[in-house]
């Protein structure tokens, strides 16, 4: 059984140091099946991937839809390819799924807007202020990674841009960090409001600011 692969010995020439299945391709040594091609014990899946680098000049090529990235990694530390885990490291769609994996399966997010003359709360970021300067104040549990709000100055960035509406807020915690929002109005103790993408260009409803 098995999956046969072919290749050139000068795609695989430059690296016998760093593994011994290519050391043995090479040398024509090795274990070898029936019908004399080198066997490695390694997913075929994968494989096609660590060859088709070496190949393309060590660029990484992957499909769209491309999902095995721990076991594609495993193979470049069996492989002894640091150029190979280098790409895949820096690879934008590796490191977005790892920053999701971290992320916590809930958030509670809560959004209030407070003019500094009268003390009042405005829950509705589309209602501009007539009493005074506006202080937005913003709690996280658990704590998102990139996601800060400082105290100080009343402000919540993402990374270093900072948001300035809760629209906005919810613009990151779809598209970014990938959440469903449930907007929850304290009044009533009920769902207003579901997101799961991209909130749309009409005003808020008025609600608590809790997602």
């Amino acid at each position: 059984g098995g999956t046969v692969f072919s290749t050139h010995t000068k795609t695989l020439i430059d690296y016998v140091d760093c593994c011994g299945a290519f050391r043995d391709a090479v040398a024509g040594s090795g274990r070898r099946g029936a019908d004399g091609s080198l066997v490695i014990d390694r997913d075929p899946t994968t494989f096609r991937h660590v060859l088709n680098f070496l190949r393309n000049n060590k660029v990484l090529l992957l499909p769209d839809d491309f999902m095995e990235w721990d076991m594609l990694l495993a193979d470049s530390h069996y492989y002894g390819l640091k150029e190979l885990q280098s790409a895949i490291l820096s690879n934008y769609d590796y490191q977005r799924r790892s920053f999701k994996r971290q992320l916590p399966s809930g958030v509670v997010f809560l959004w209030s807007e407070v003019t500094e003359s009268t003390g009042g709360v405005s829950t509705s970021p589309a209602t501009p202020s007539t009493s005074g300067p506006l202080k937005v104040t913003v709690d996280i549990n658990p704590p998102l990674p990139a996601l800060n709000y400082d105290a100080a100055t009343g402000v919540l960035h993402h990374q270093h841009a900072p948001i300035t509406s809760l629209h906005g807020a919810a613009s990151i915690l779809t598209t970014v960090y990938g959440y469903k929002i449930q907007h929850w109005q304290t009044q009533s103790s009920e769902v207003v409001e579901e997101l799961a993408s991209s909130p749309p260009d009409a005003s808020p409803q008025q609600g608590s600011g809790a997602f």
